[in-house]
């Protein structure tokens, strides 16, 4: 869904609207070179989300190669949420 924003949206819309539960998300900092990280966490907060964890790898990194602490920093001063990069220290 990280290429479908608008997907989220109505996605976390519709859940935090019918749960009465904490409605929370994971995702990666992006696809591939497309990181959609920022507008993703602002959608899934501005529509209700209680928490999200942000991967610092993109979906083709996997599990492999460098997290991207920059991009998990910015969105950590931006929101409240958990960041998760999967490394034993940020960099």
């Amino acid at each position: 869904m990280m290429r479908t924003p608008l997907k989220i949206a109505r996605a976390f819309r519709r859940l935090t609207a019918a749960l009465d539960i904490p409605v929370t998300g994971k995702m990666r900092i992006g696809w591939n070179d497309c990181q959609t990280y920022k507008l993703v966490a602002r959608i899934v907060e501005e529509e209700g989300g209680a928490l999200i964890a942000i991967h610092g790898r993109t979906k083709e990194q996997g599990y492999s190669g460098v997290a991207n602490w920059d991009a998990m920093r910015k969105s950590r001063r931006r929101s409240r949420f958990l960041l998760s990069g999967m490394e034993t220290s940020a960099r």
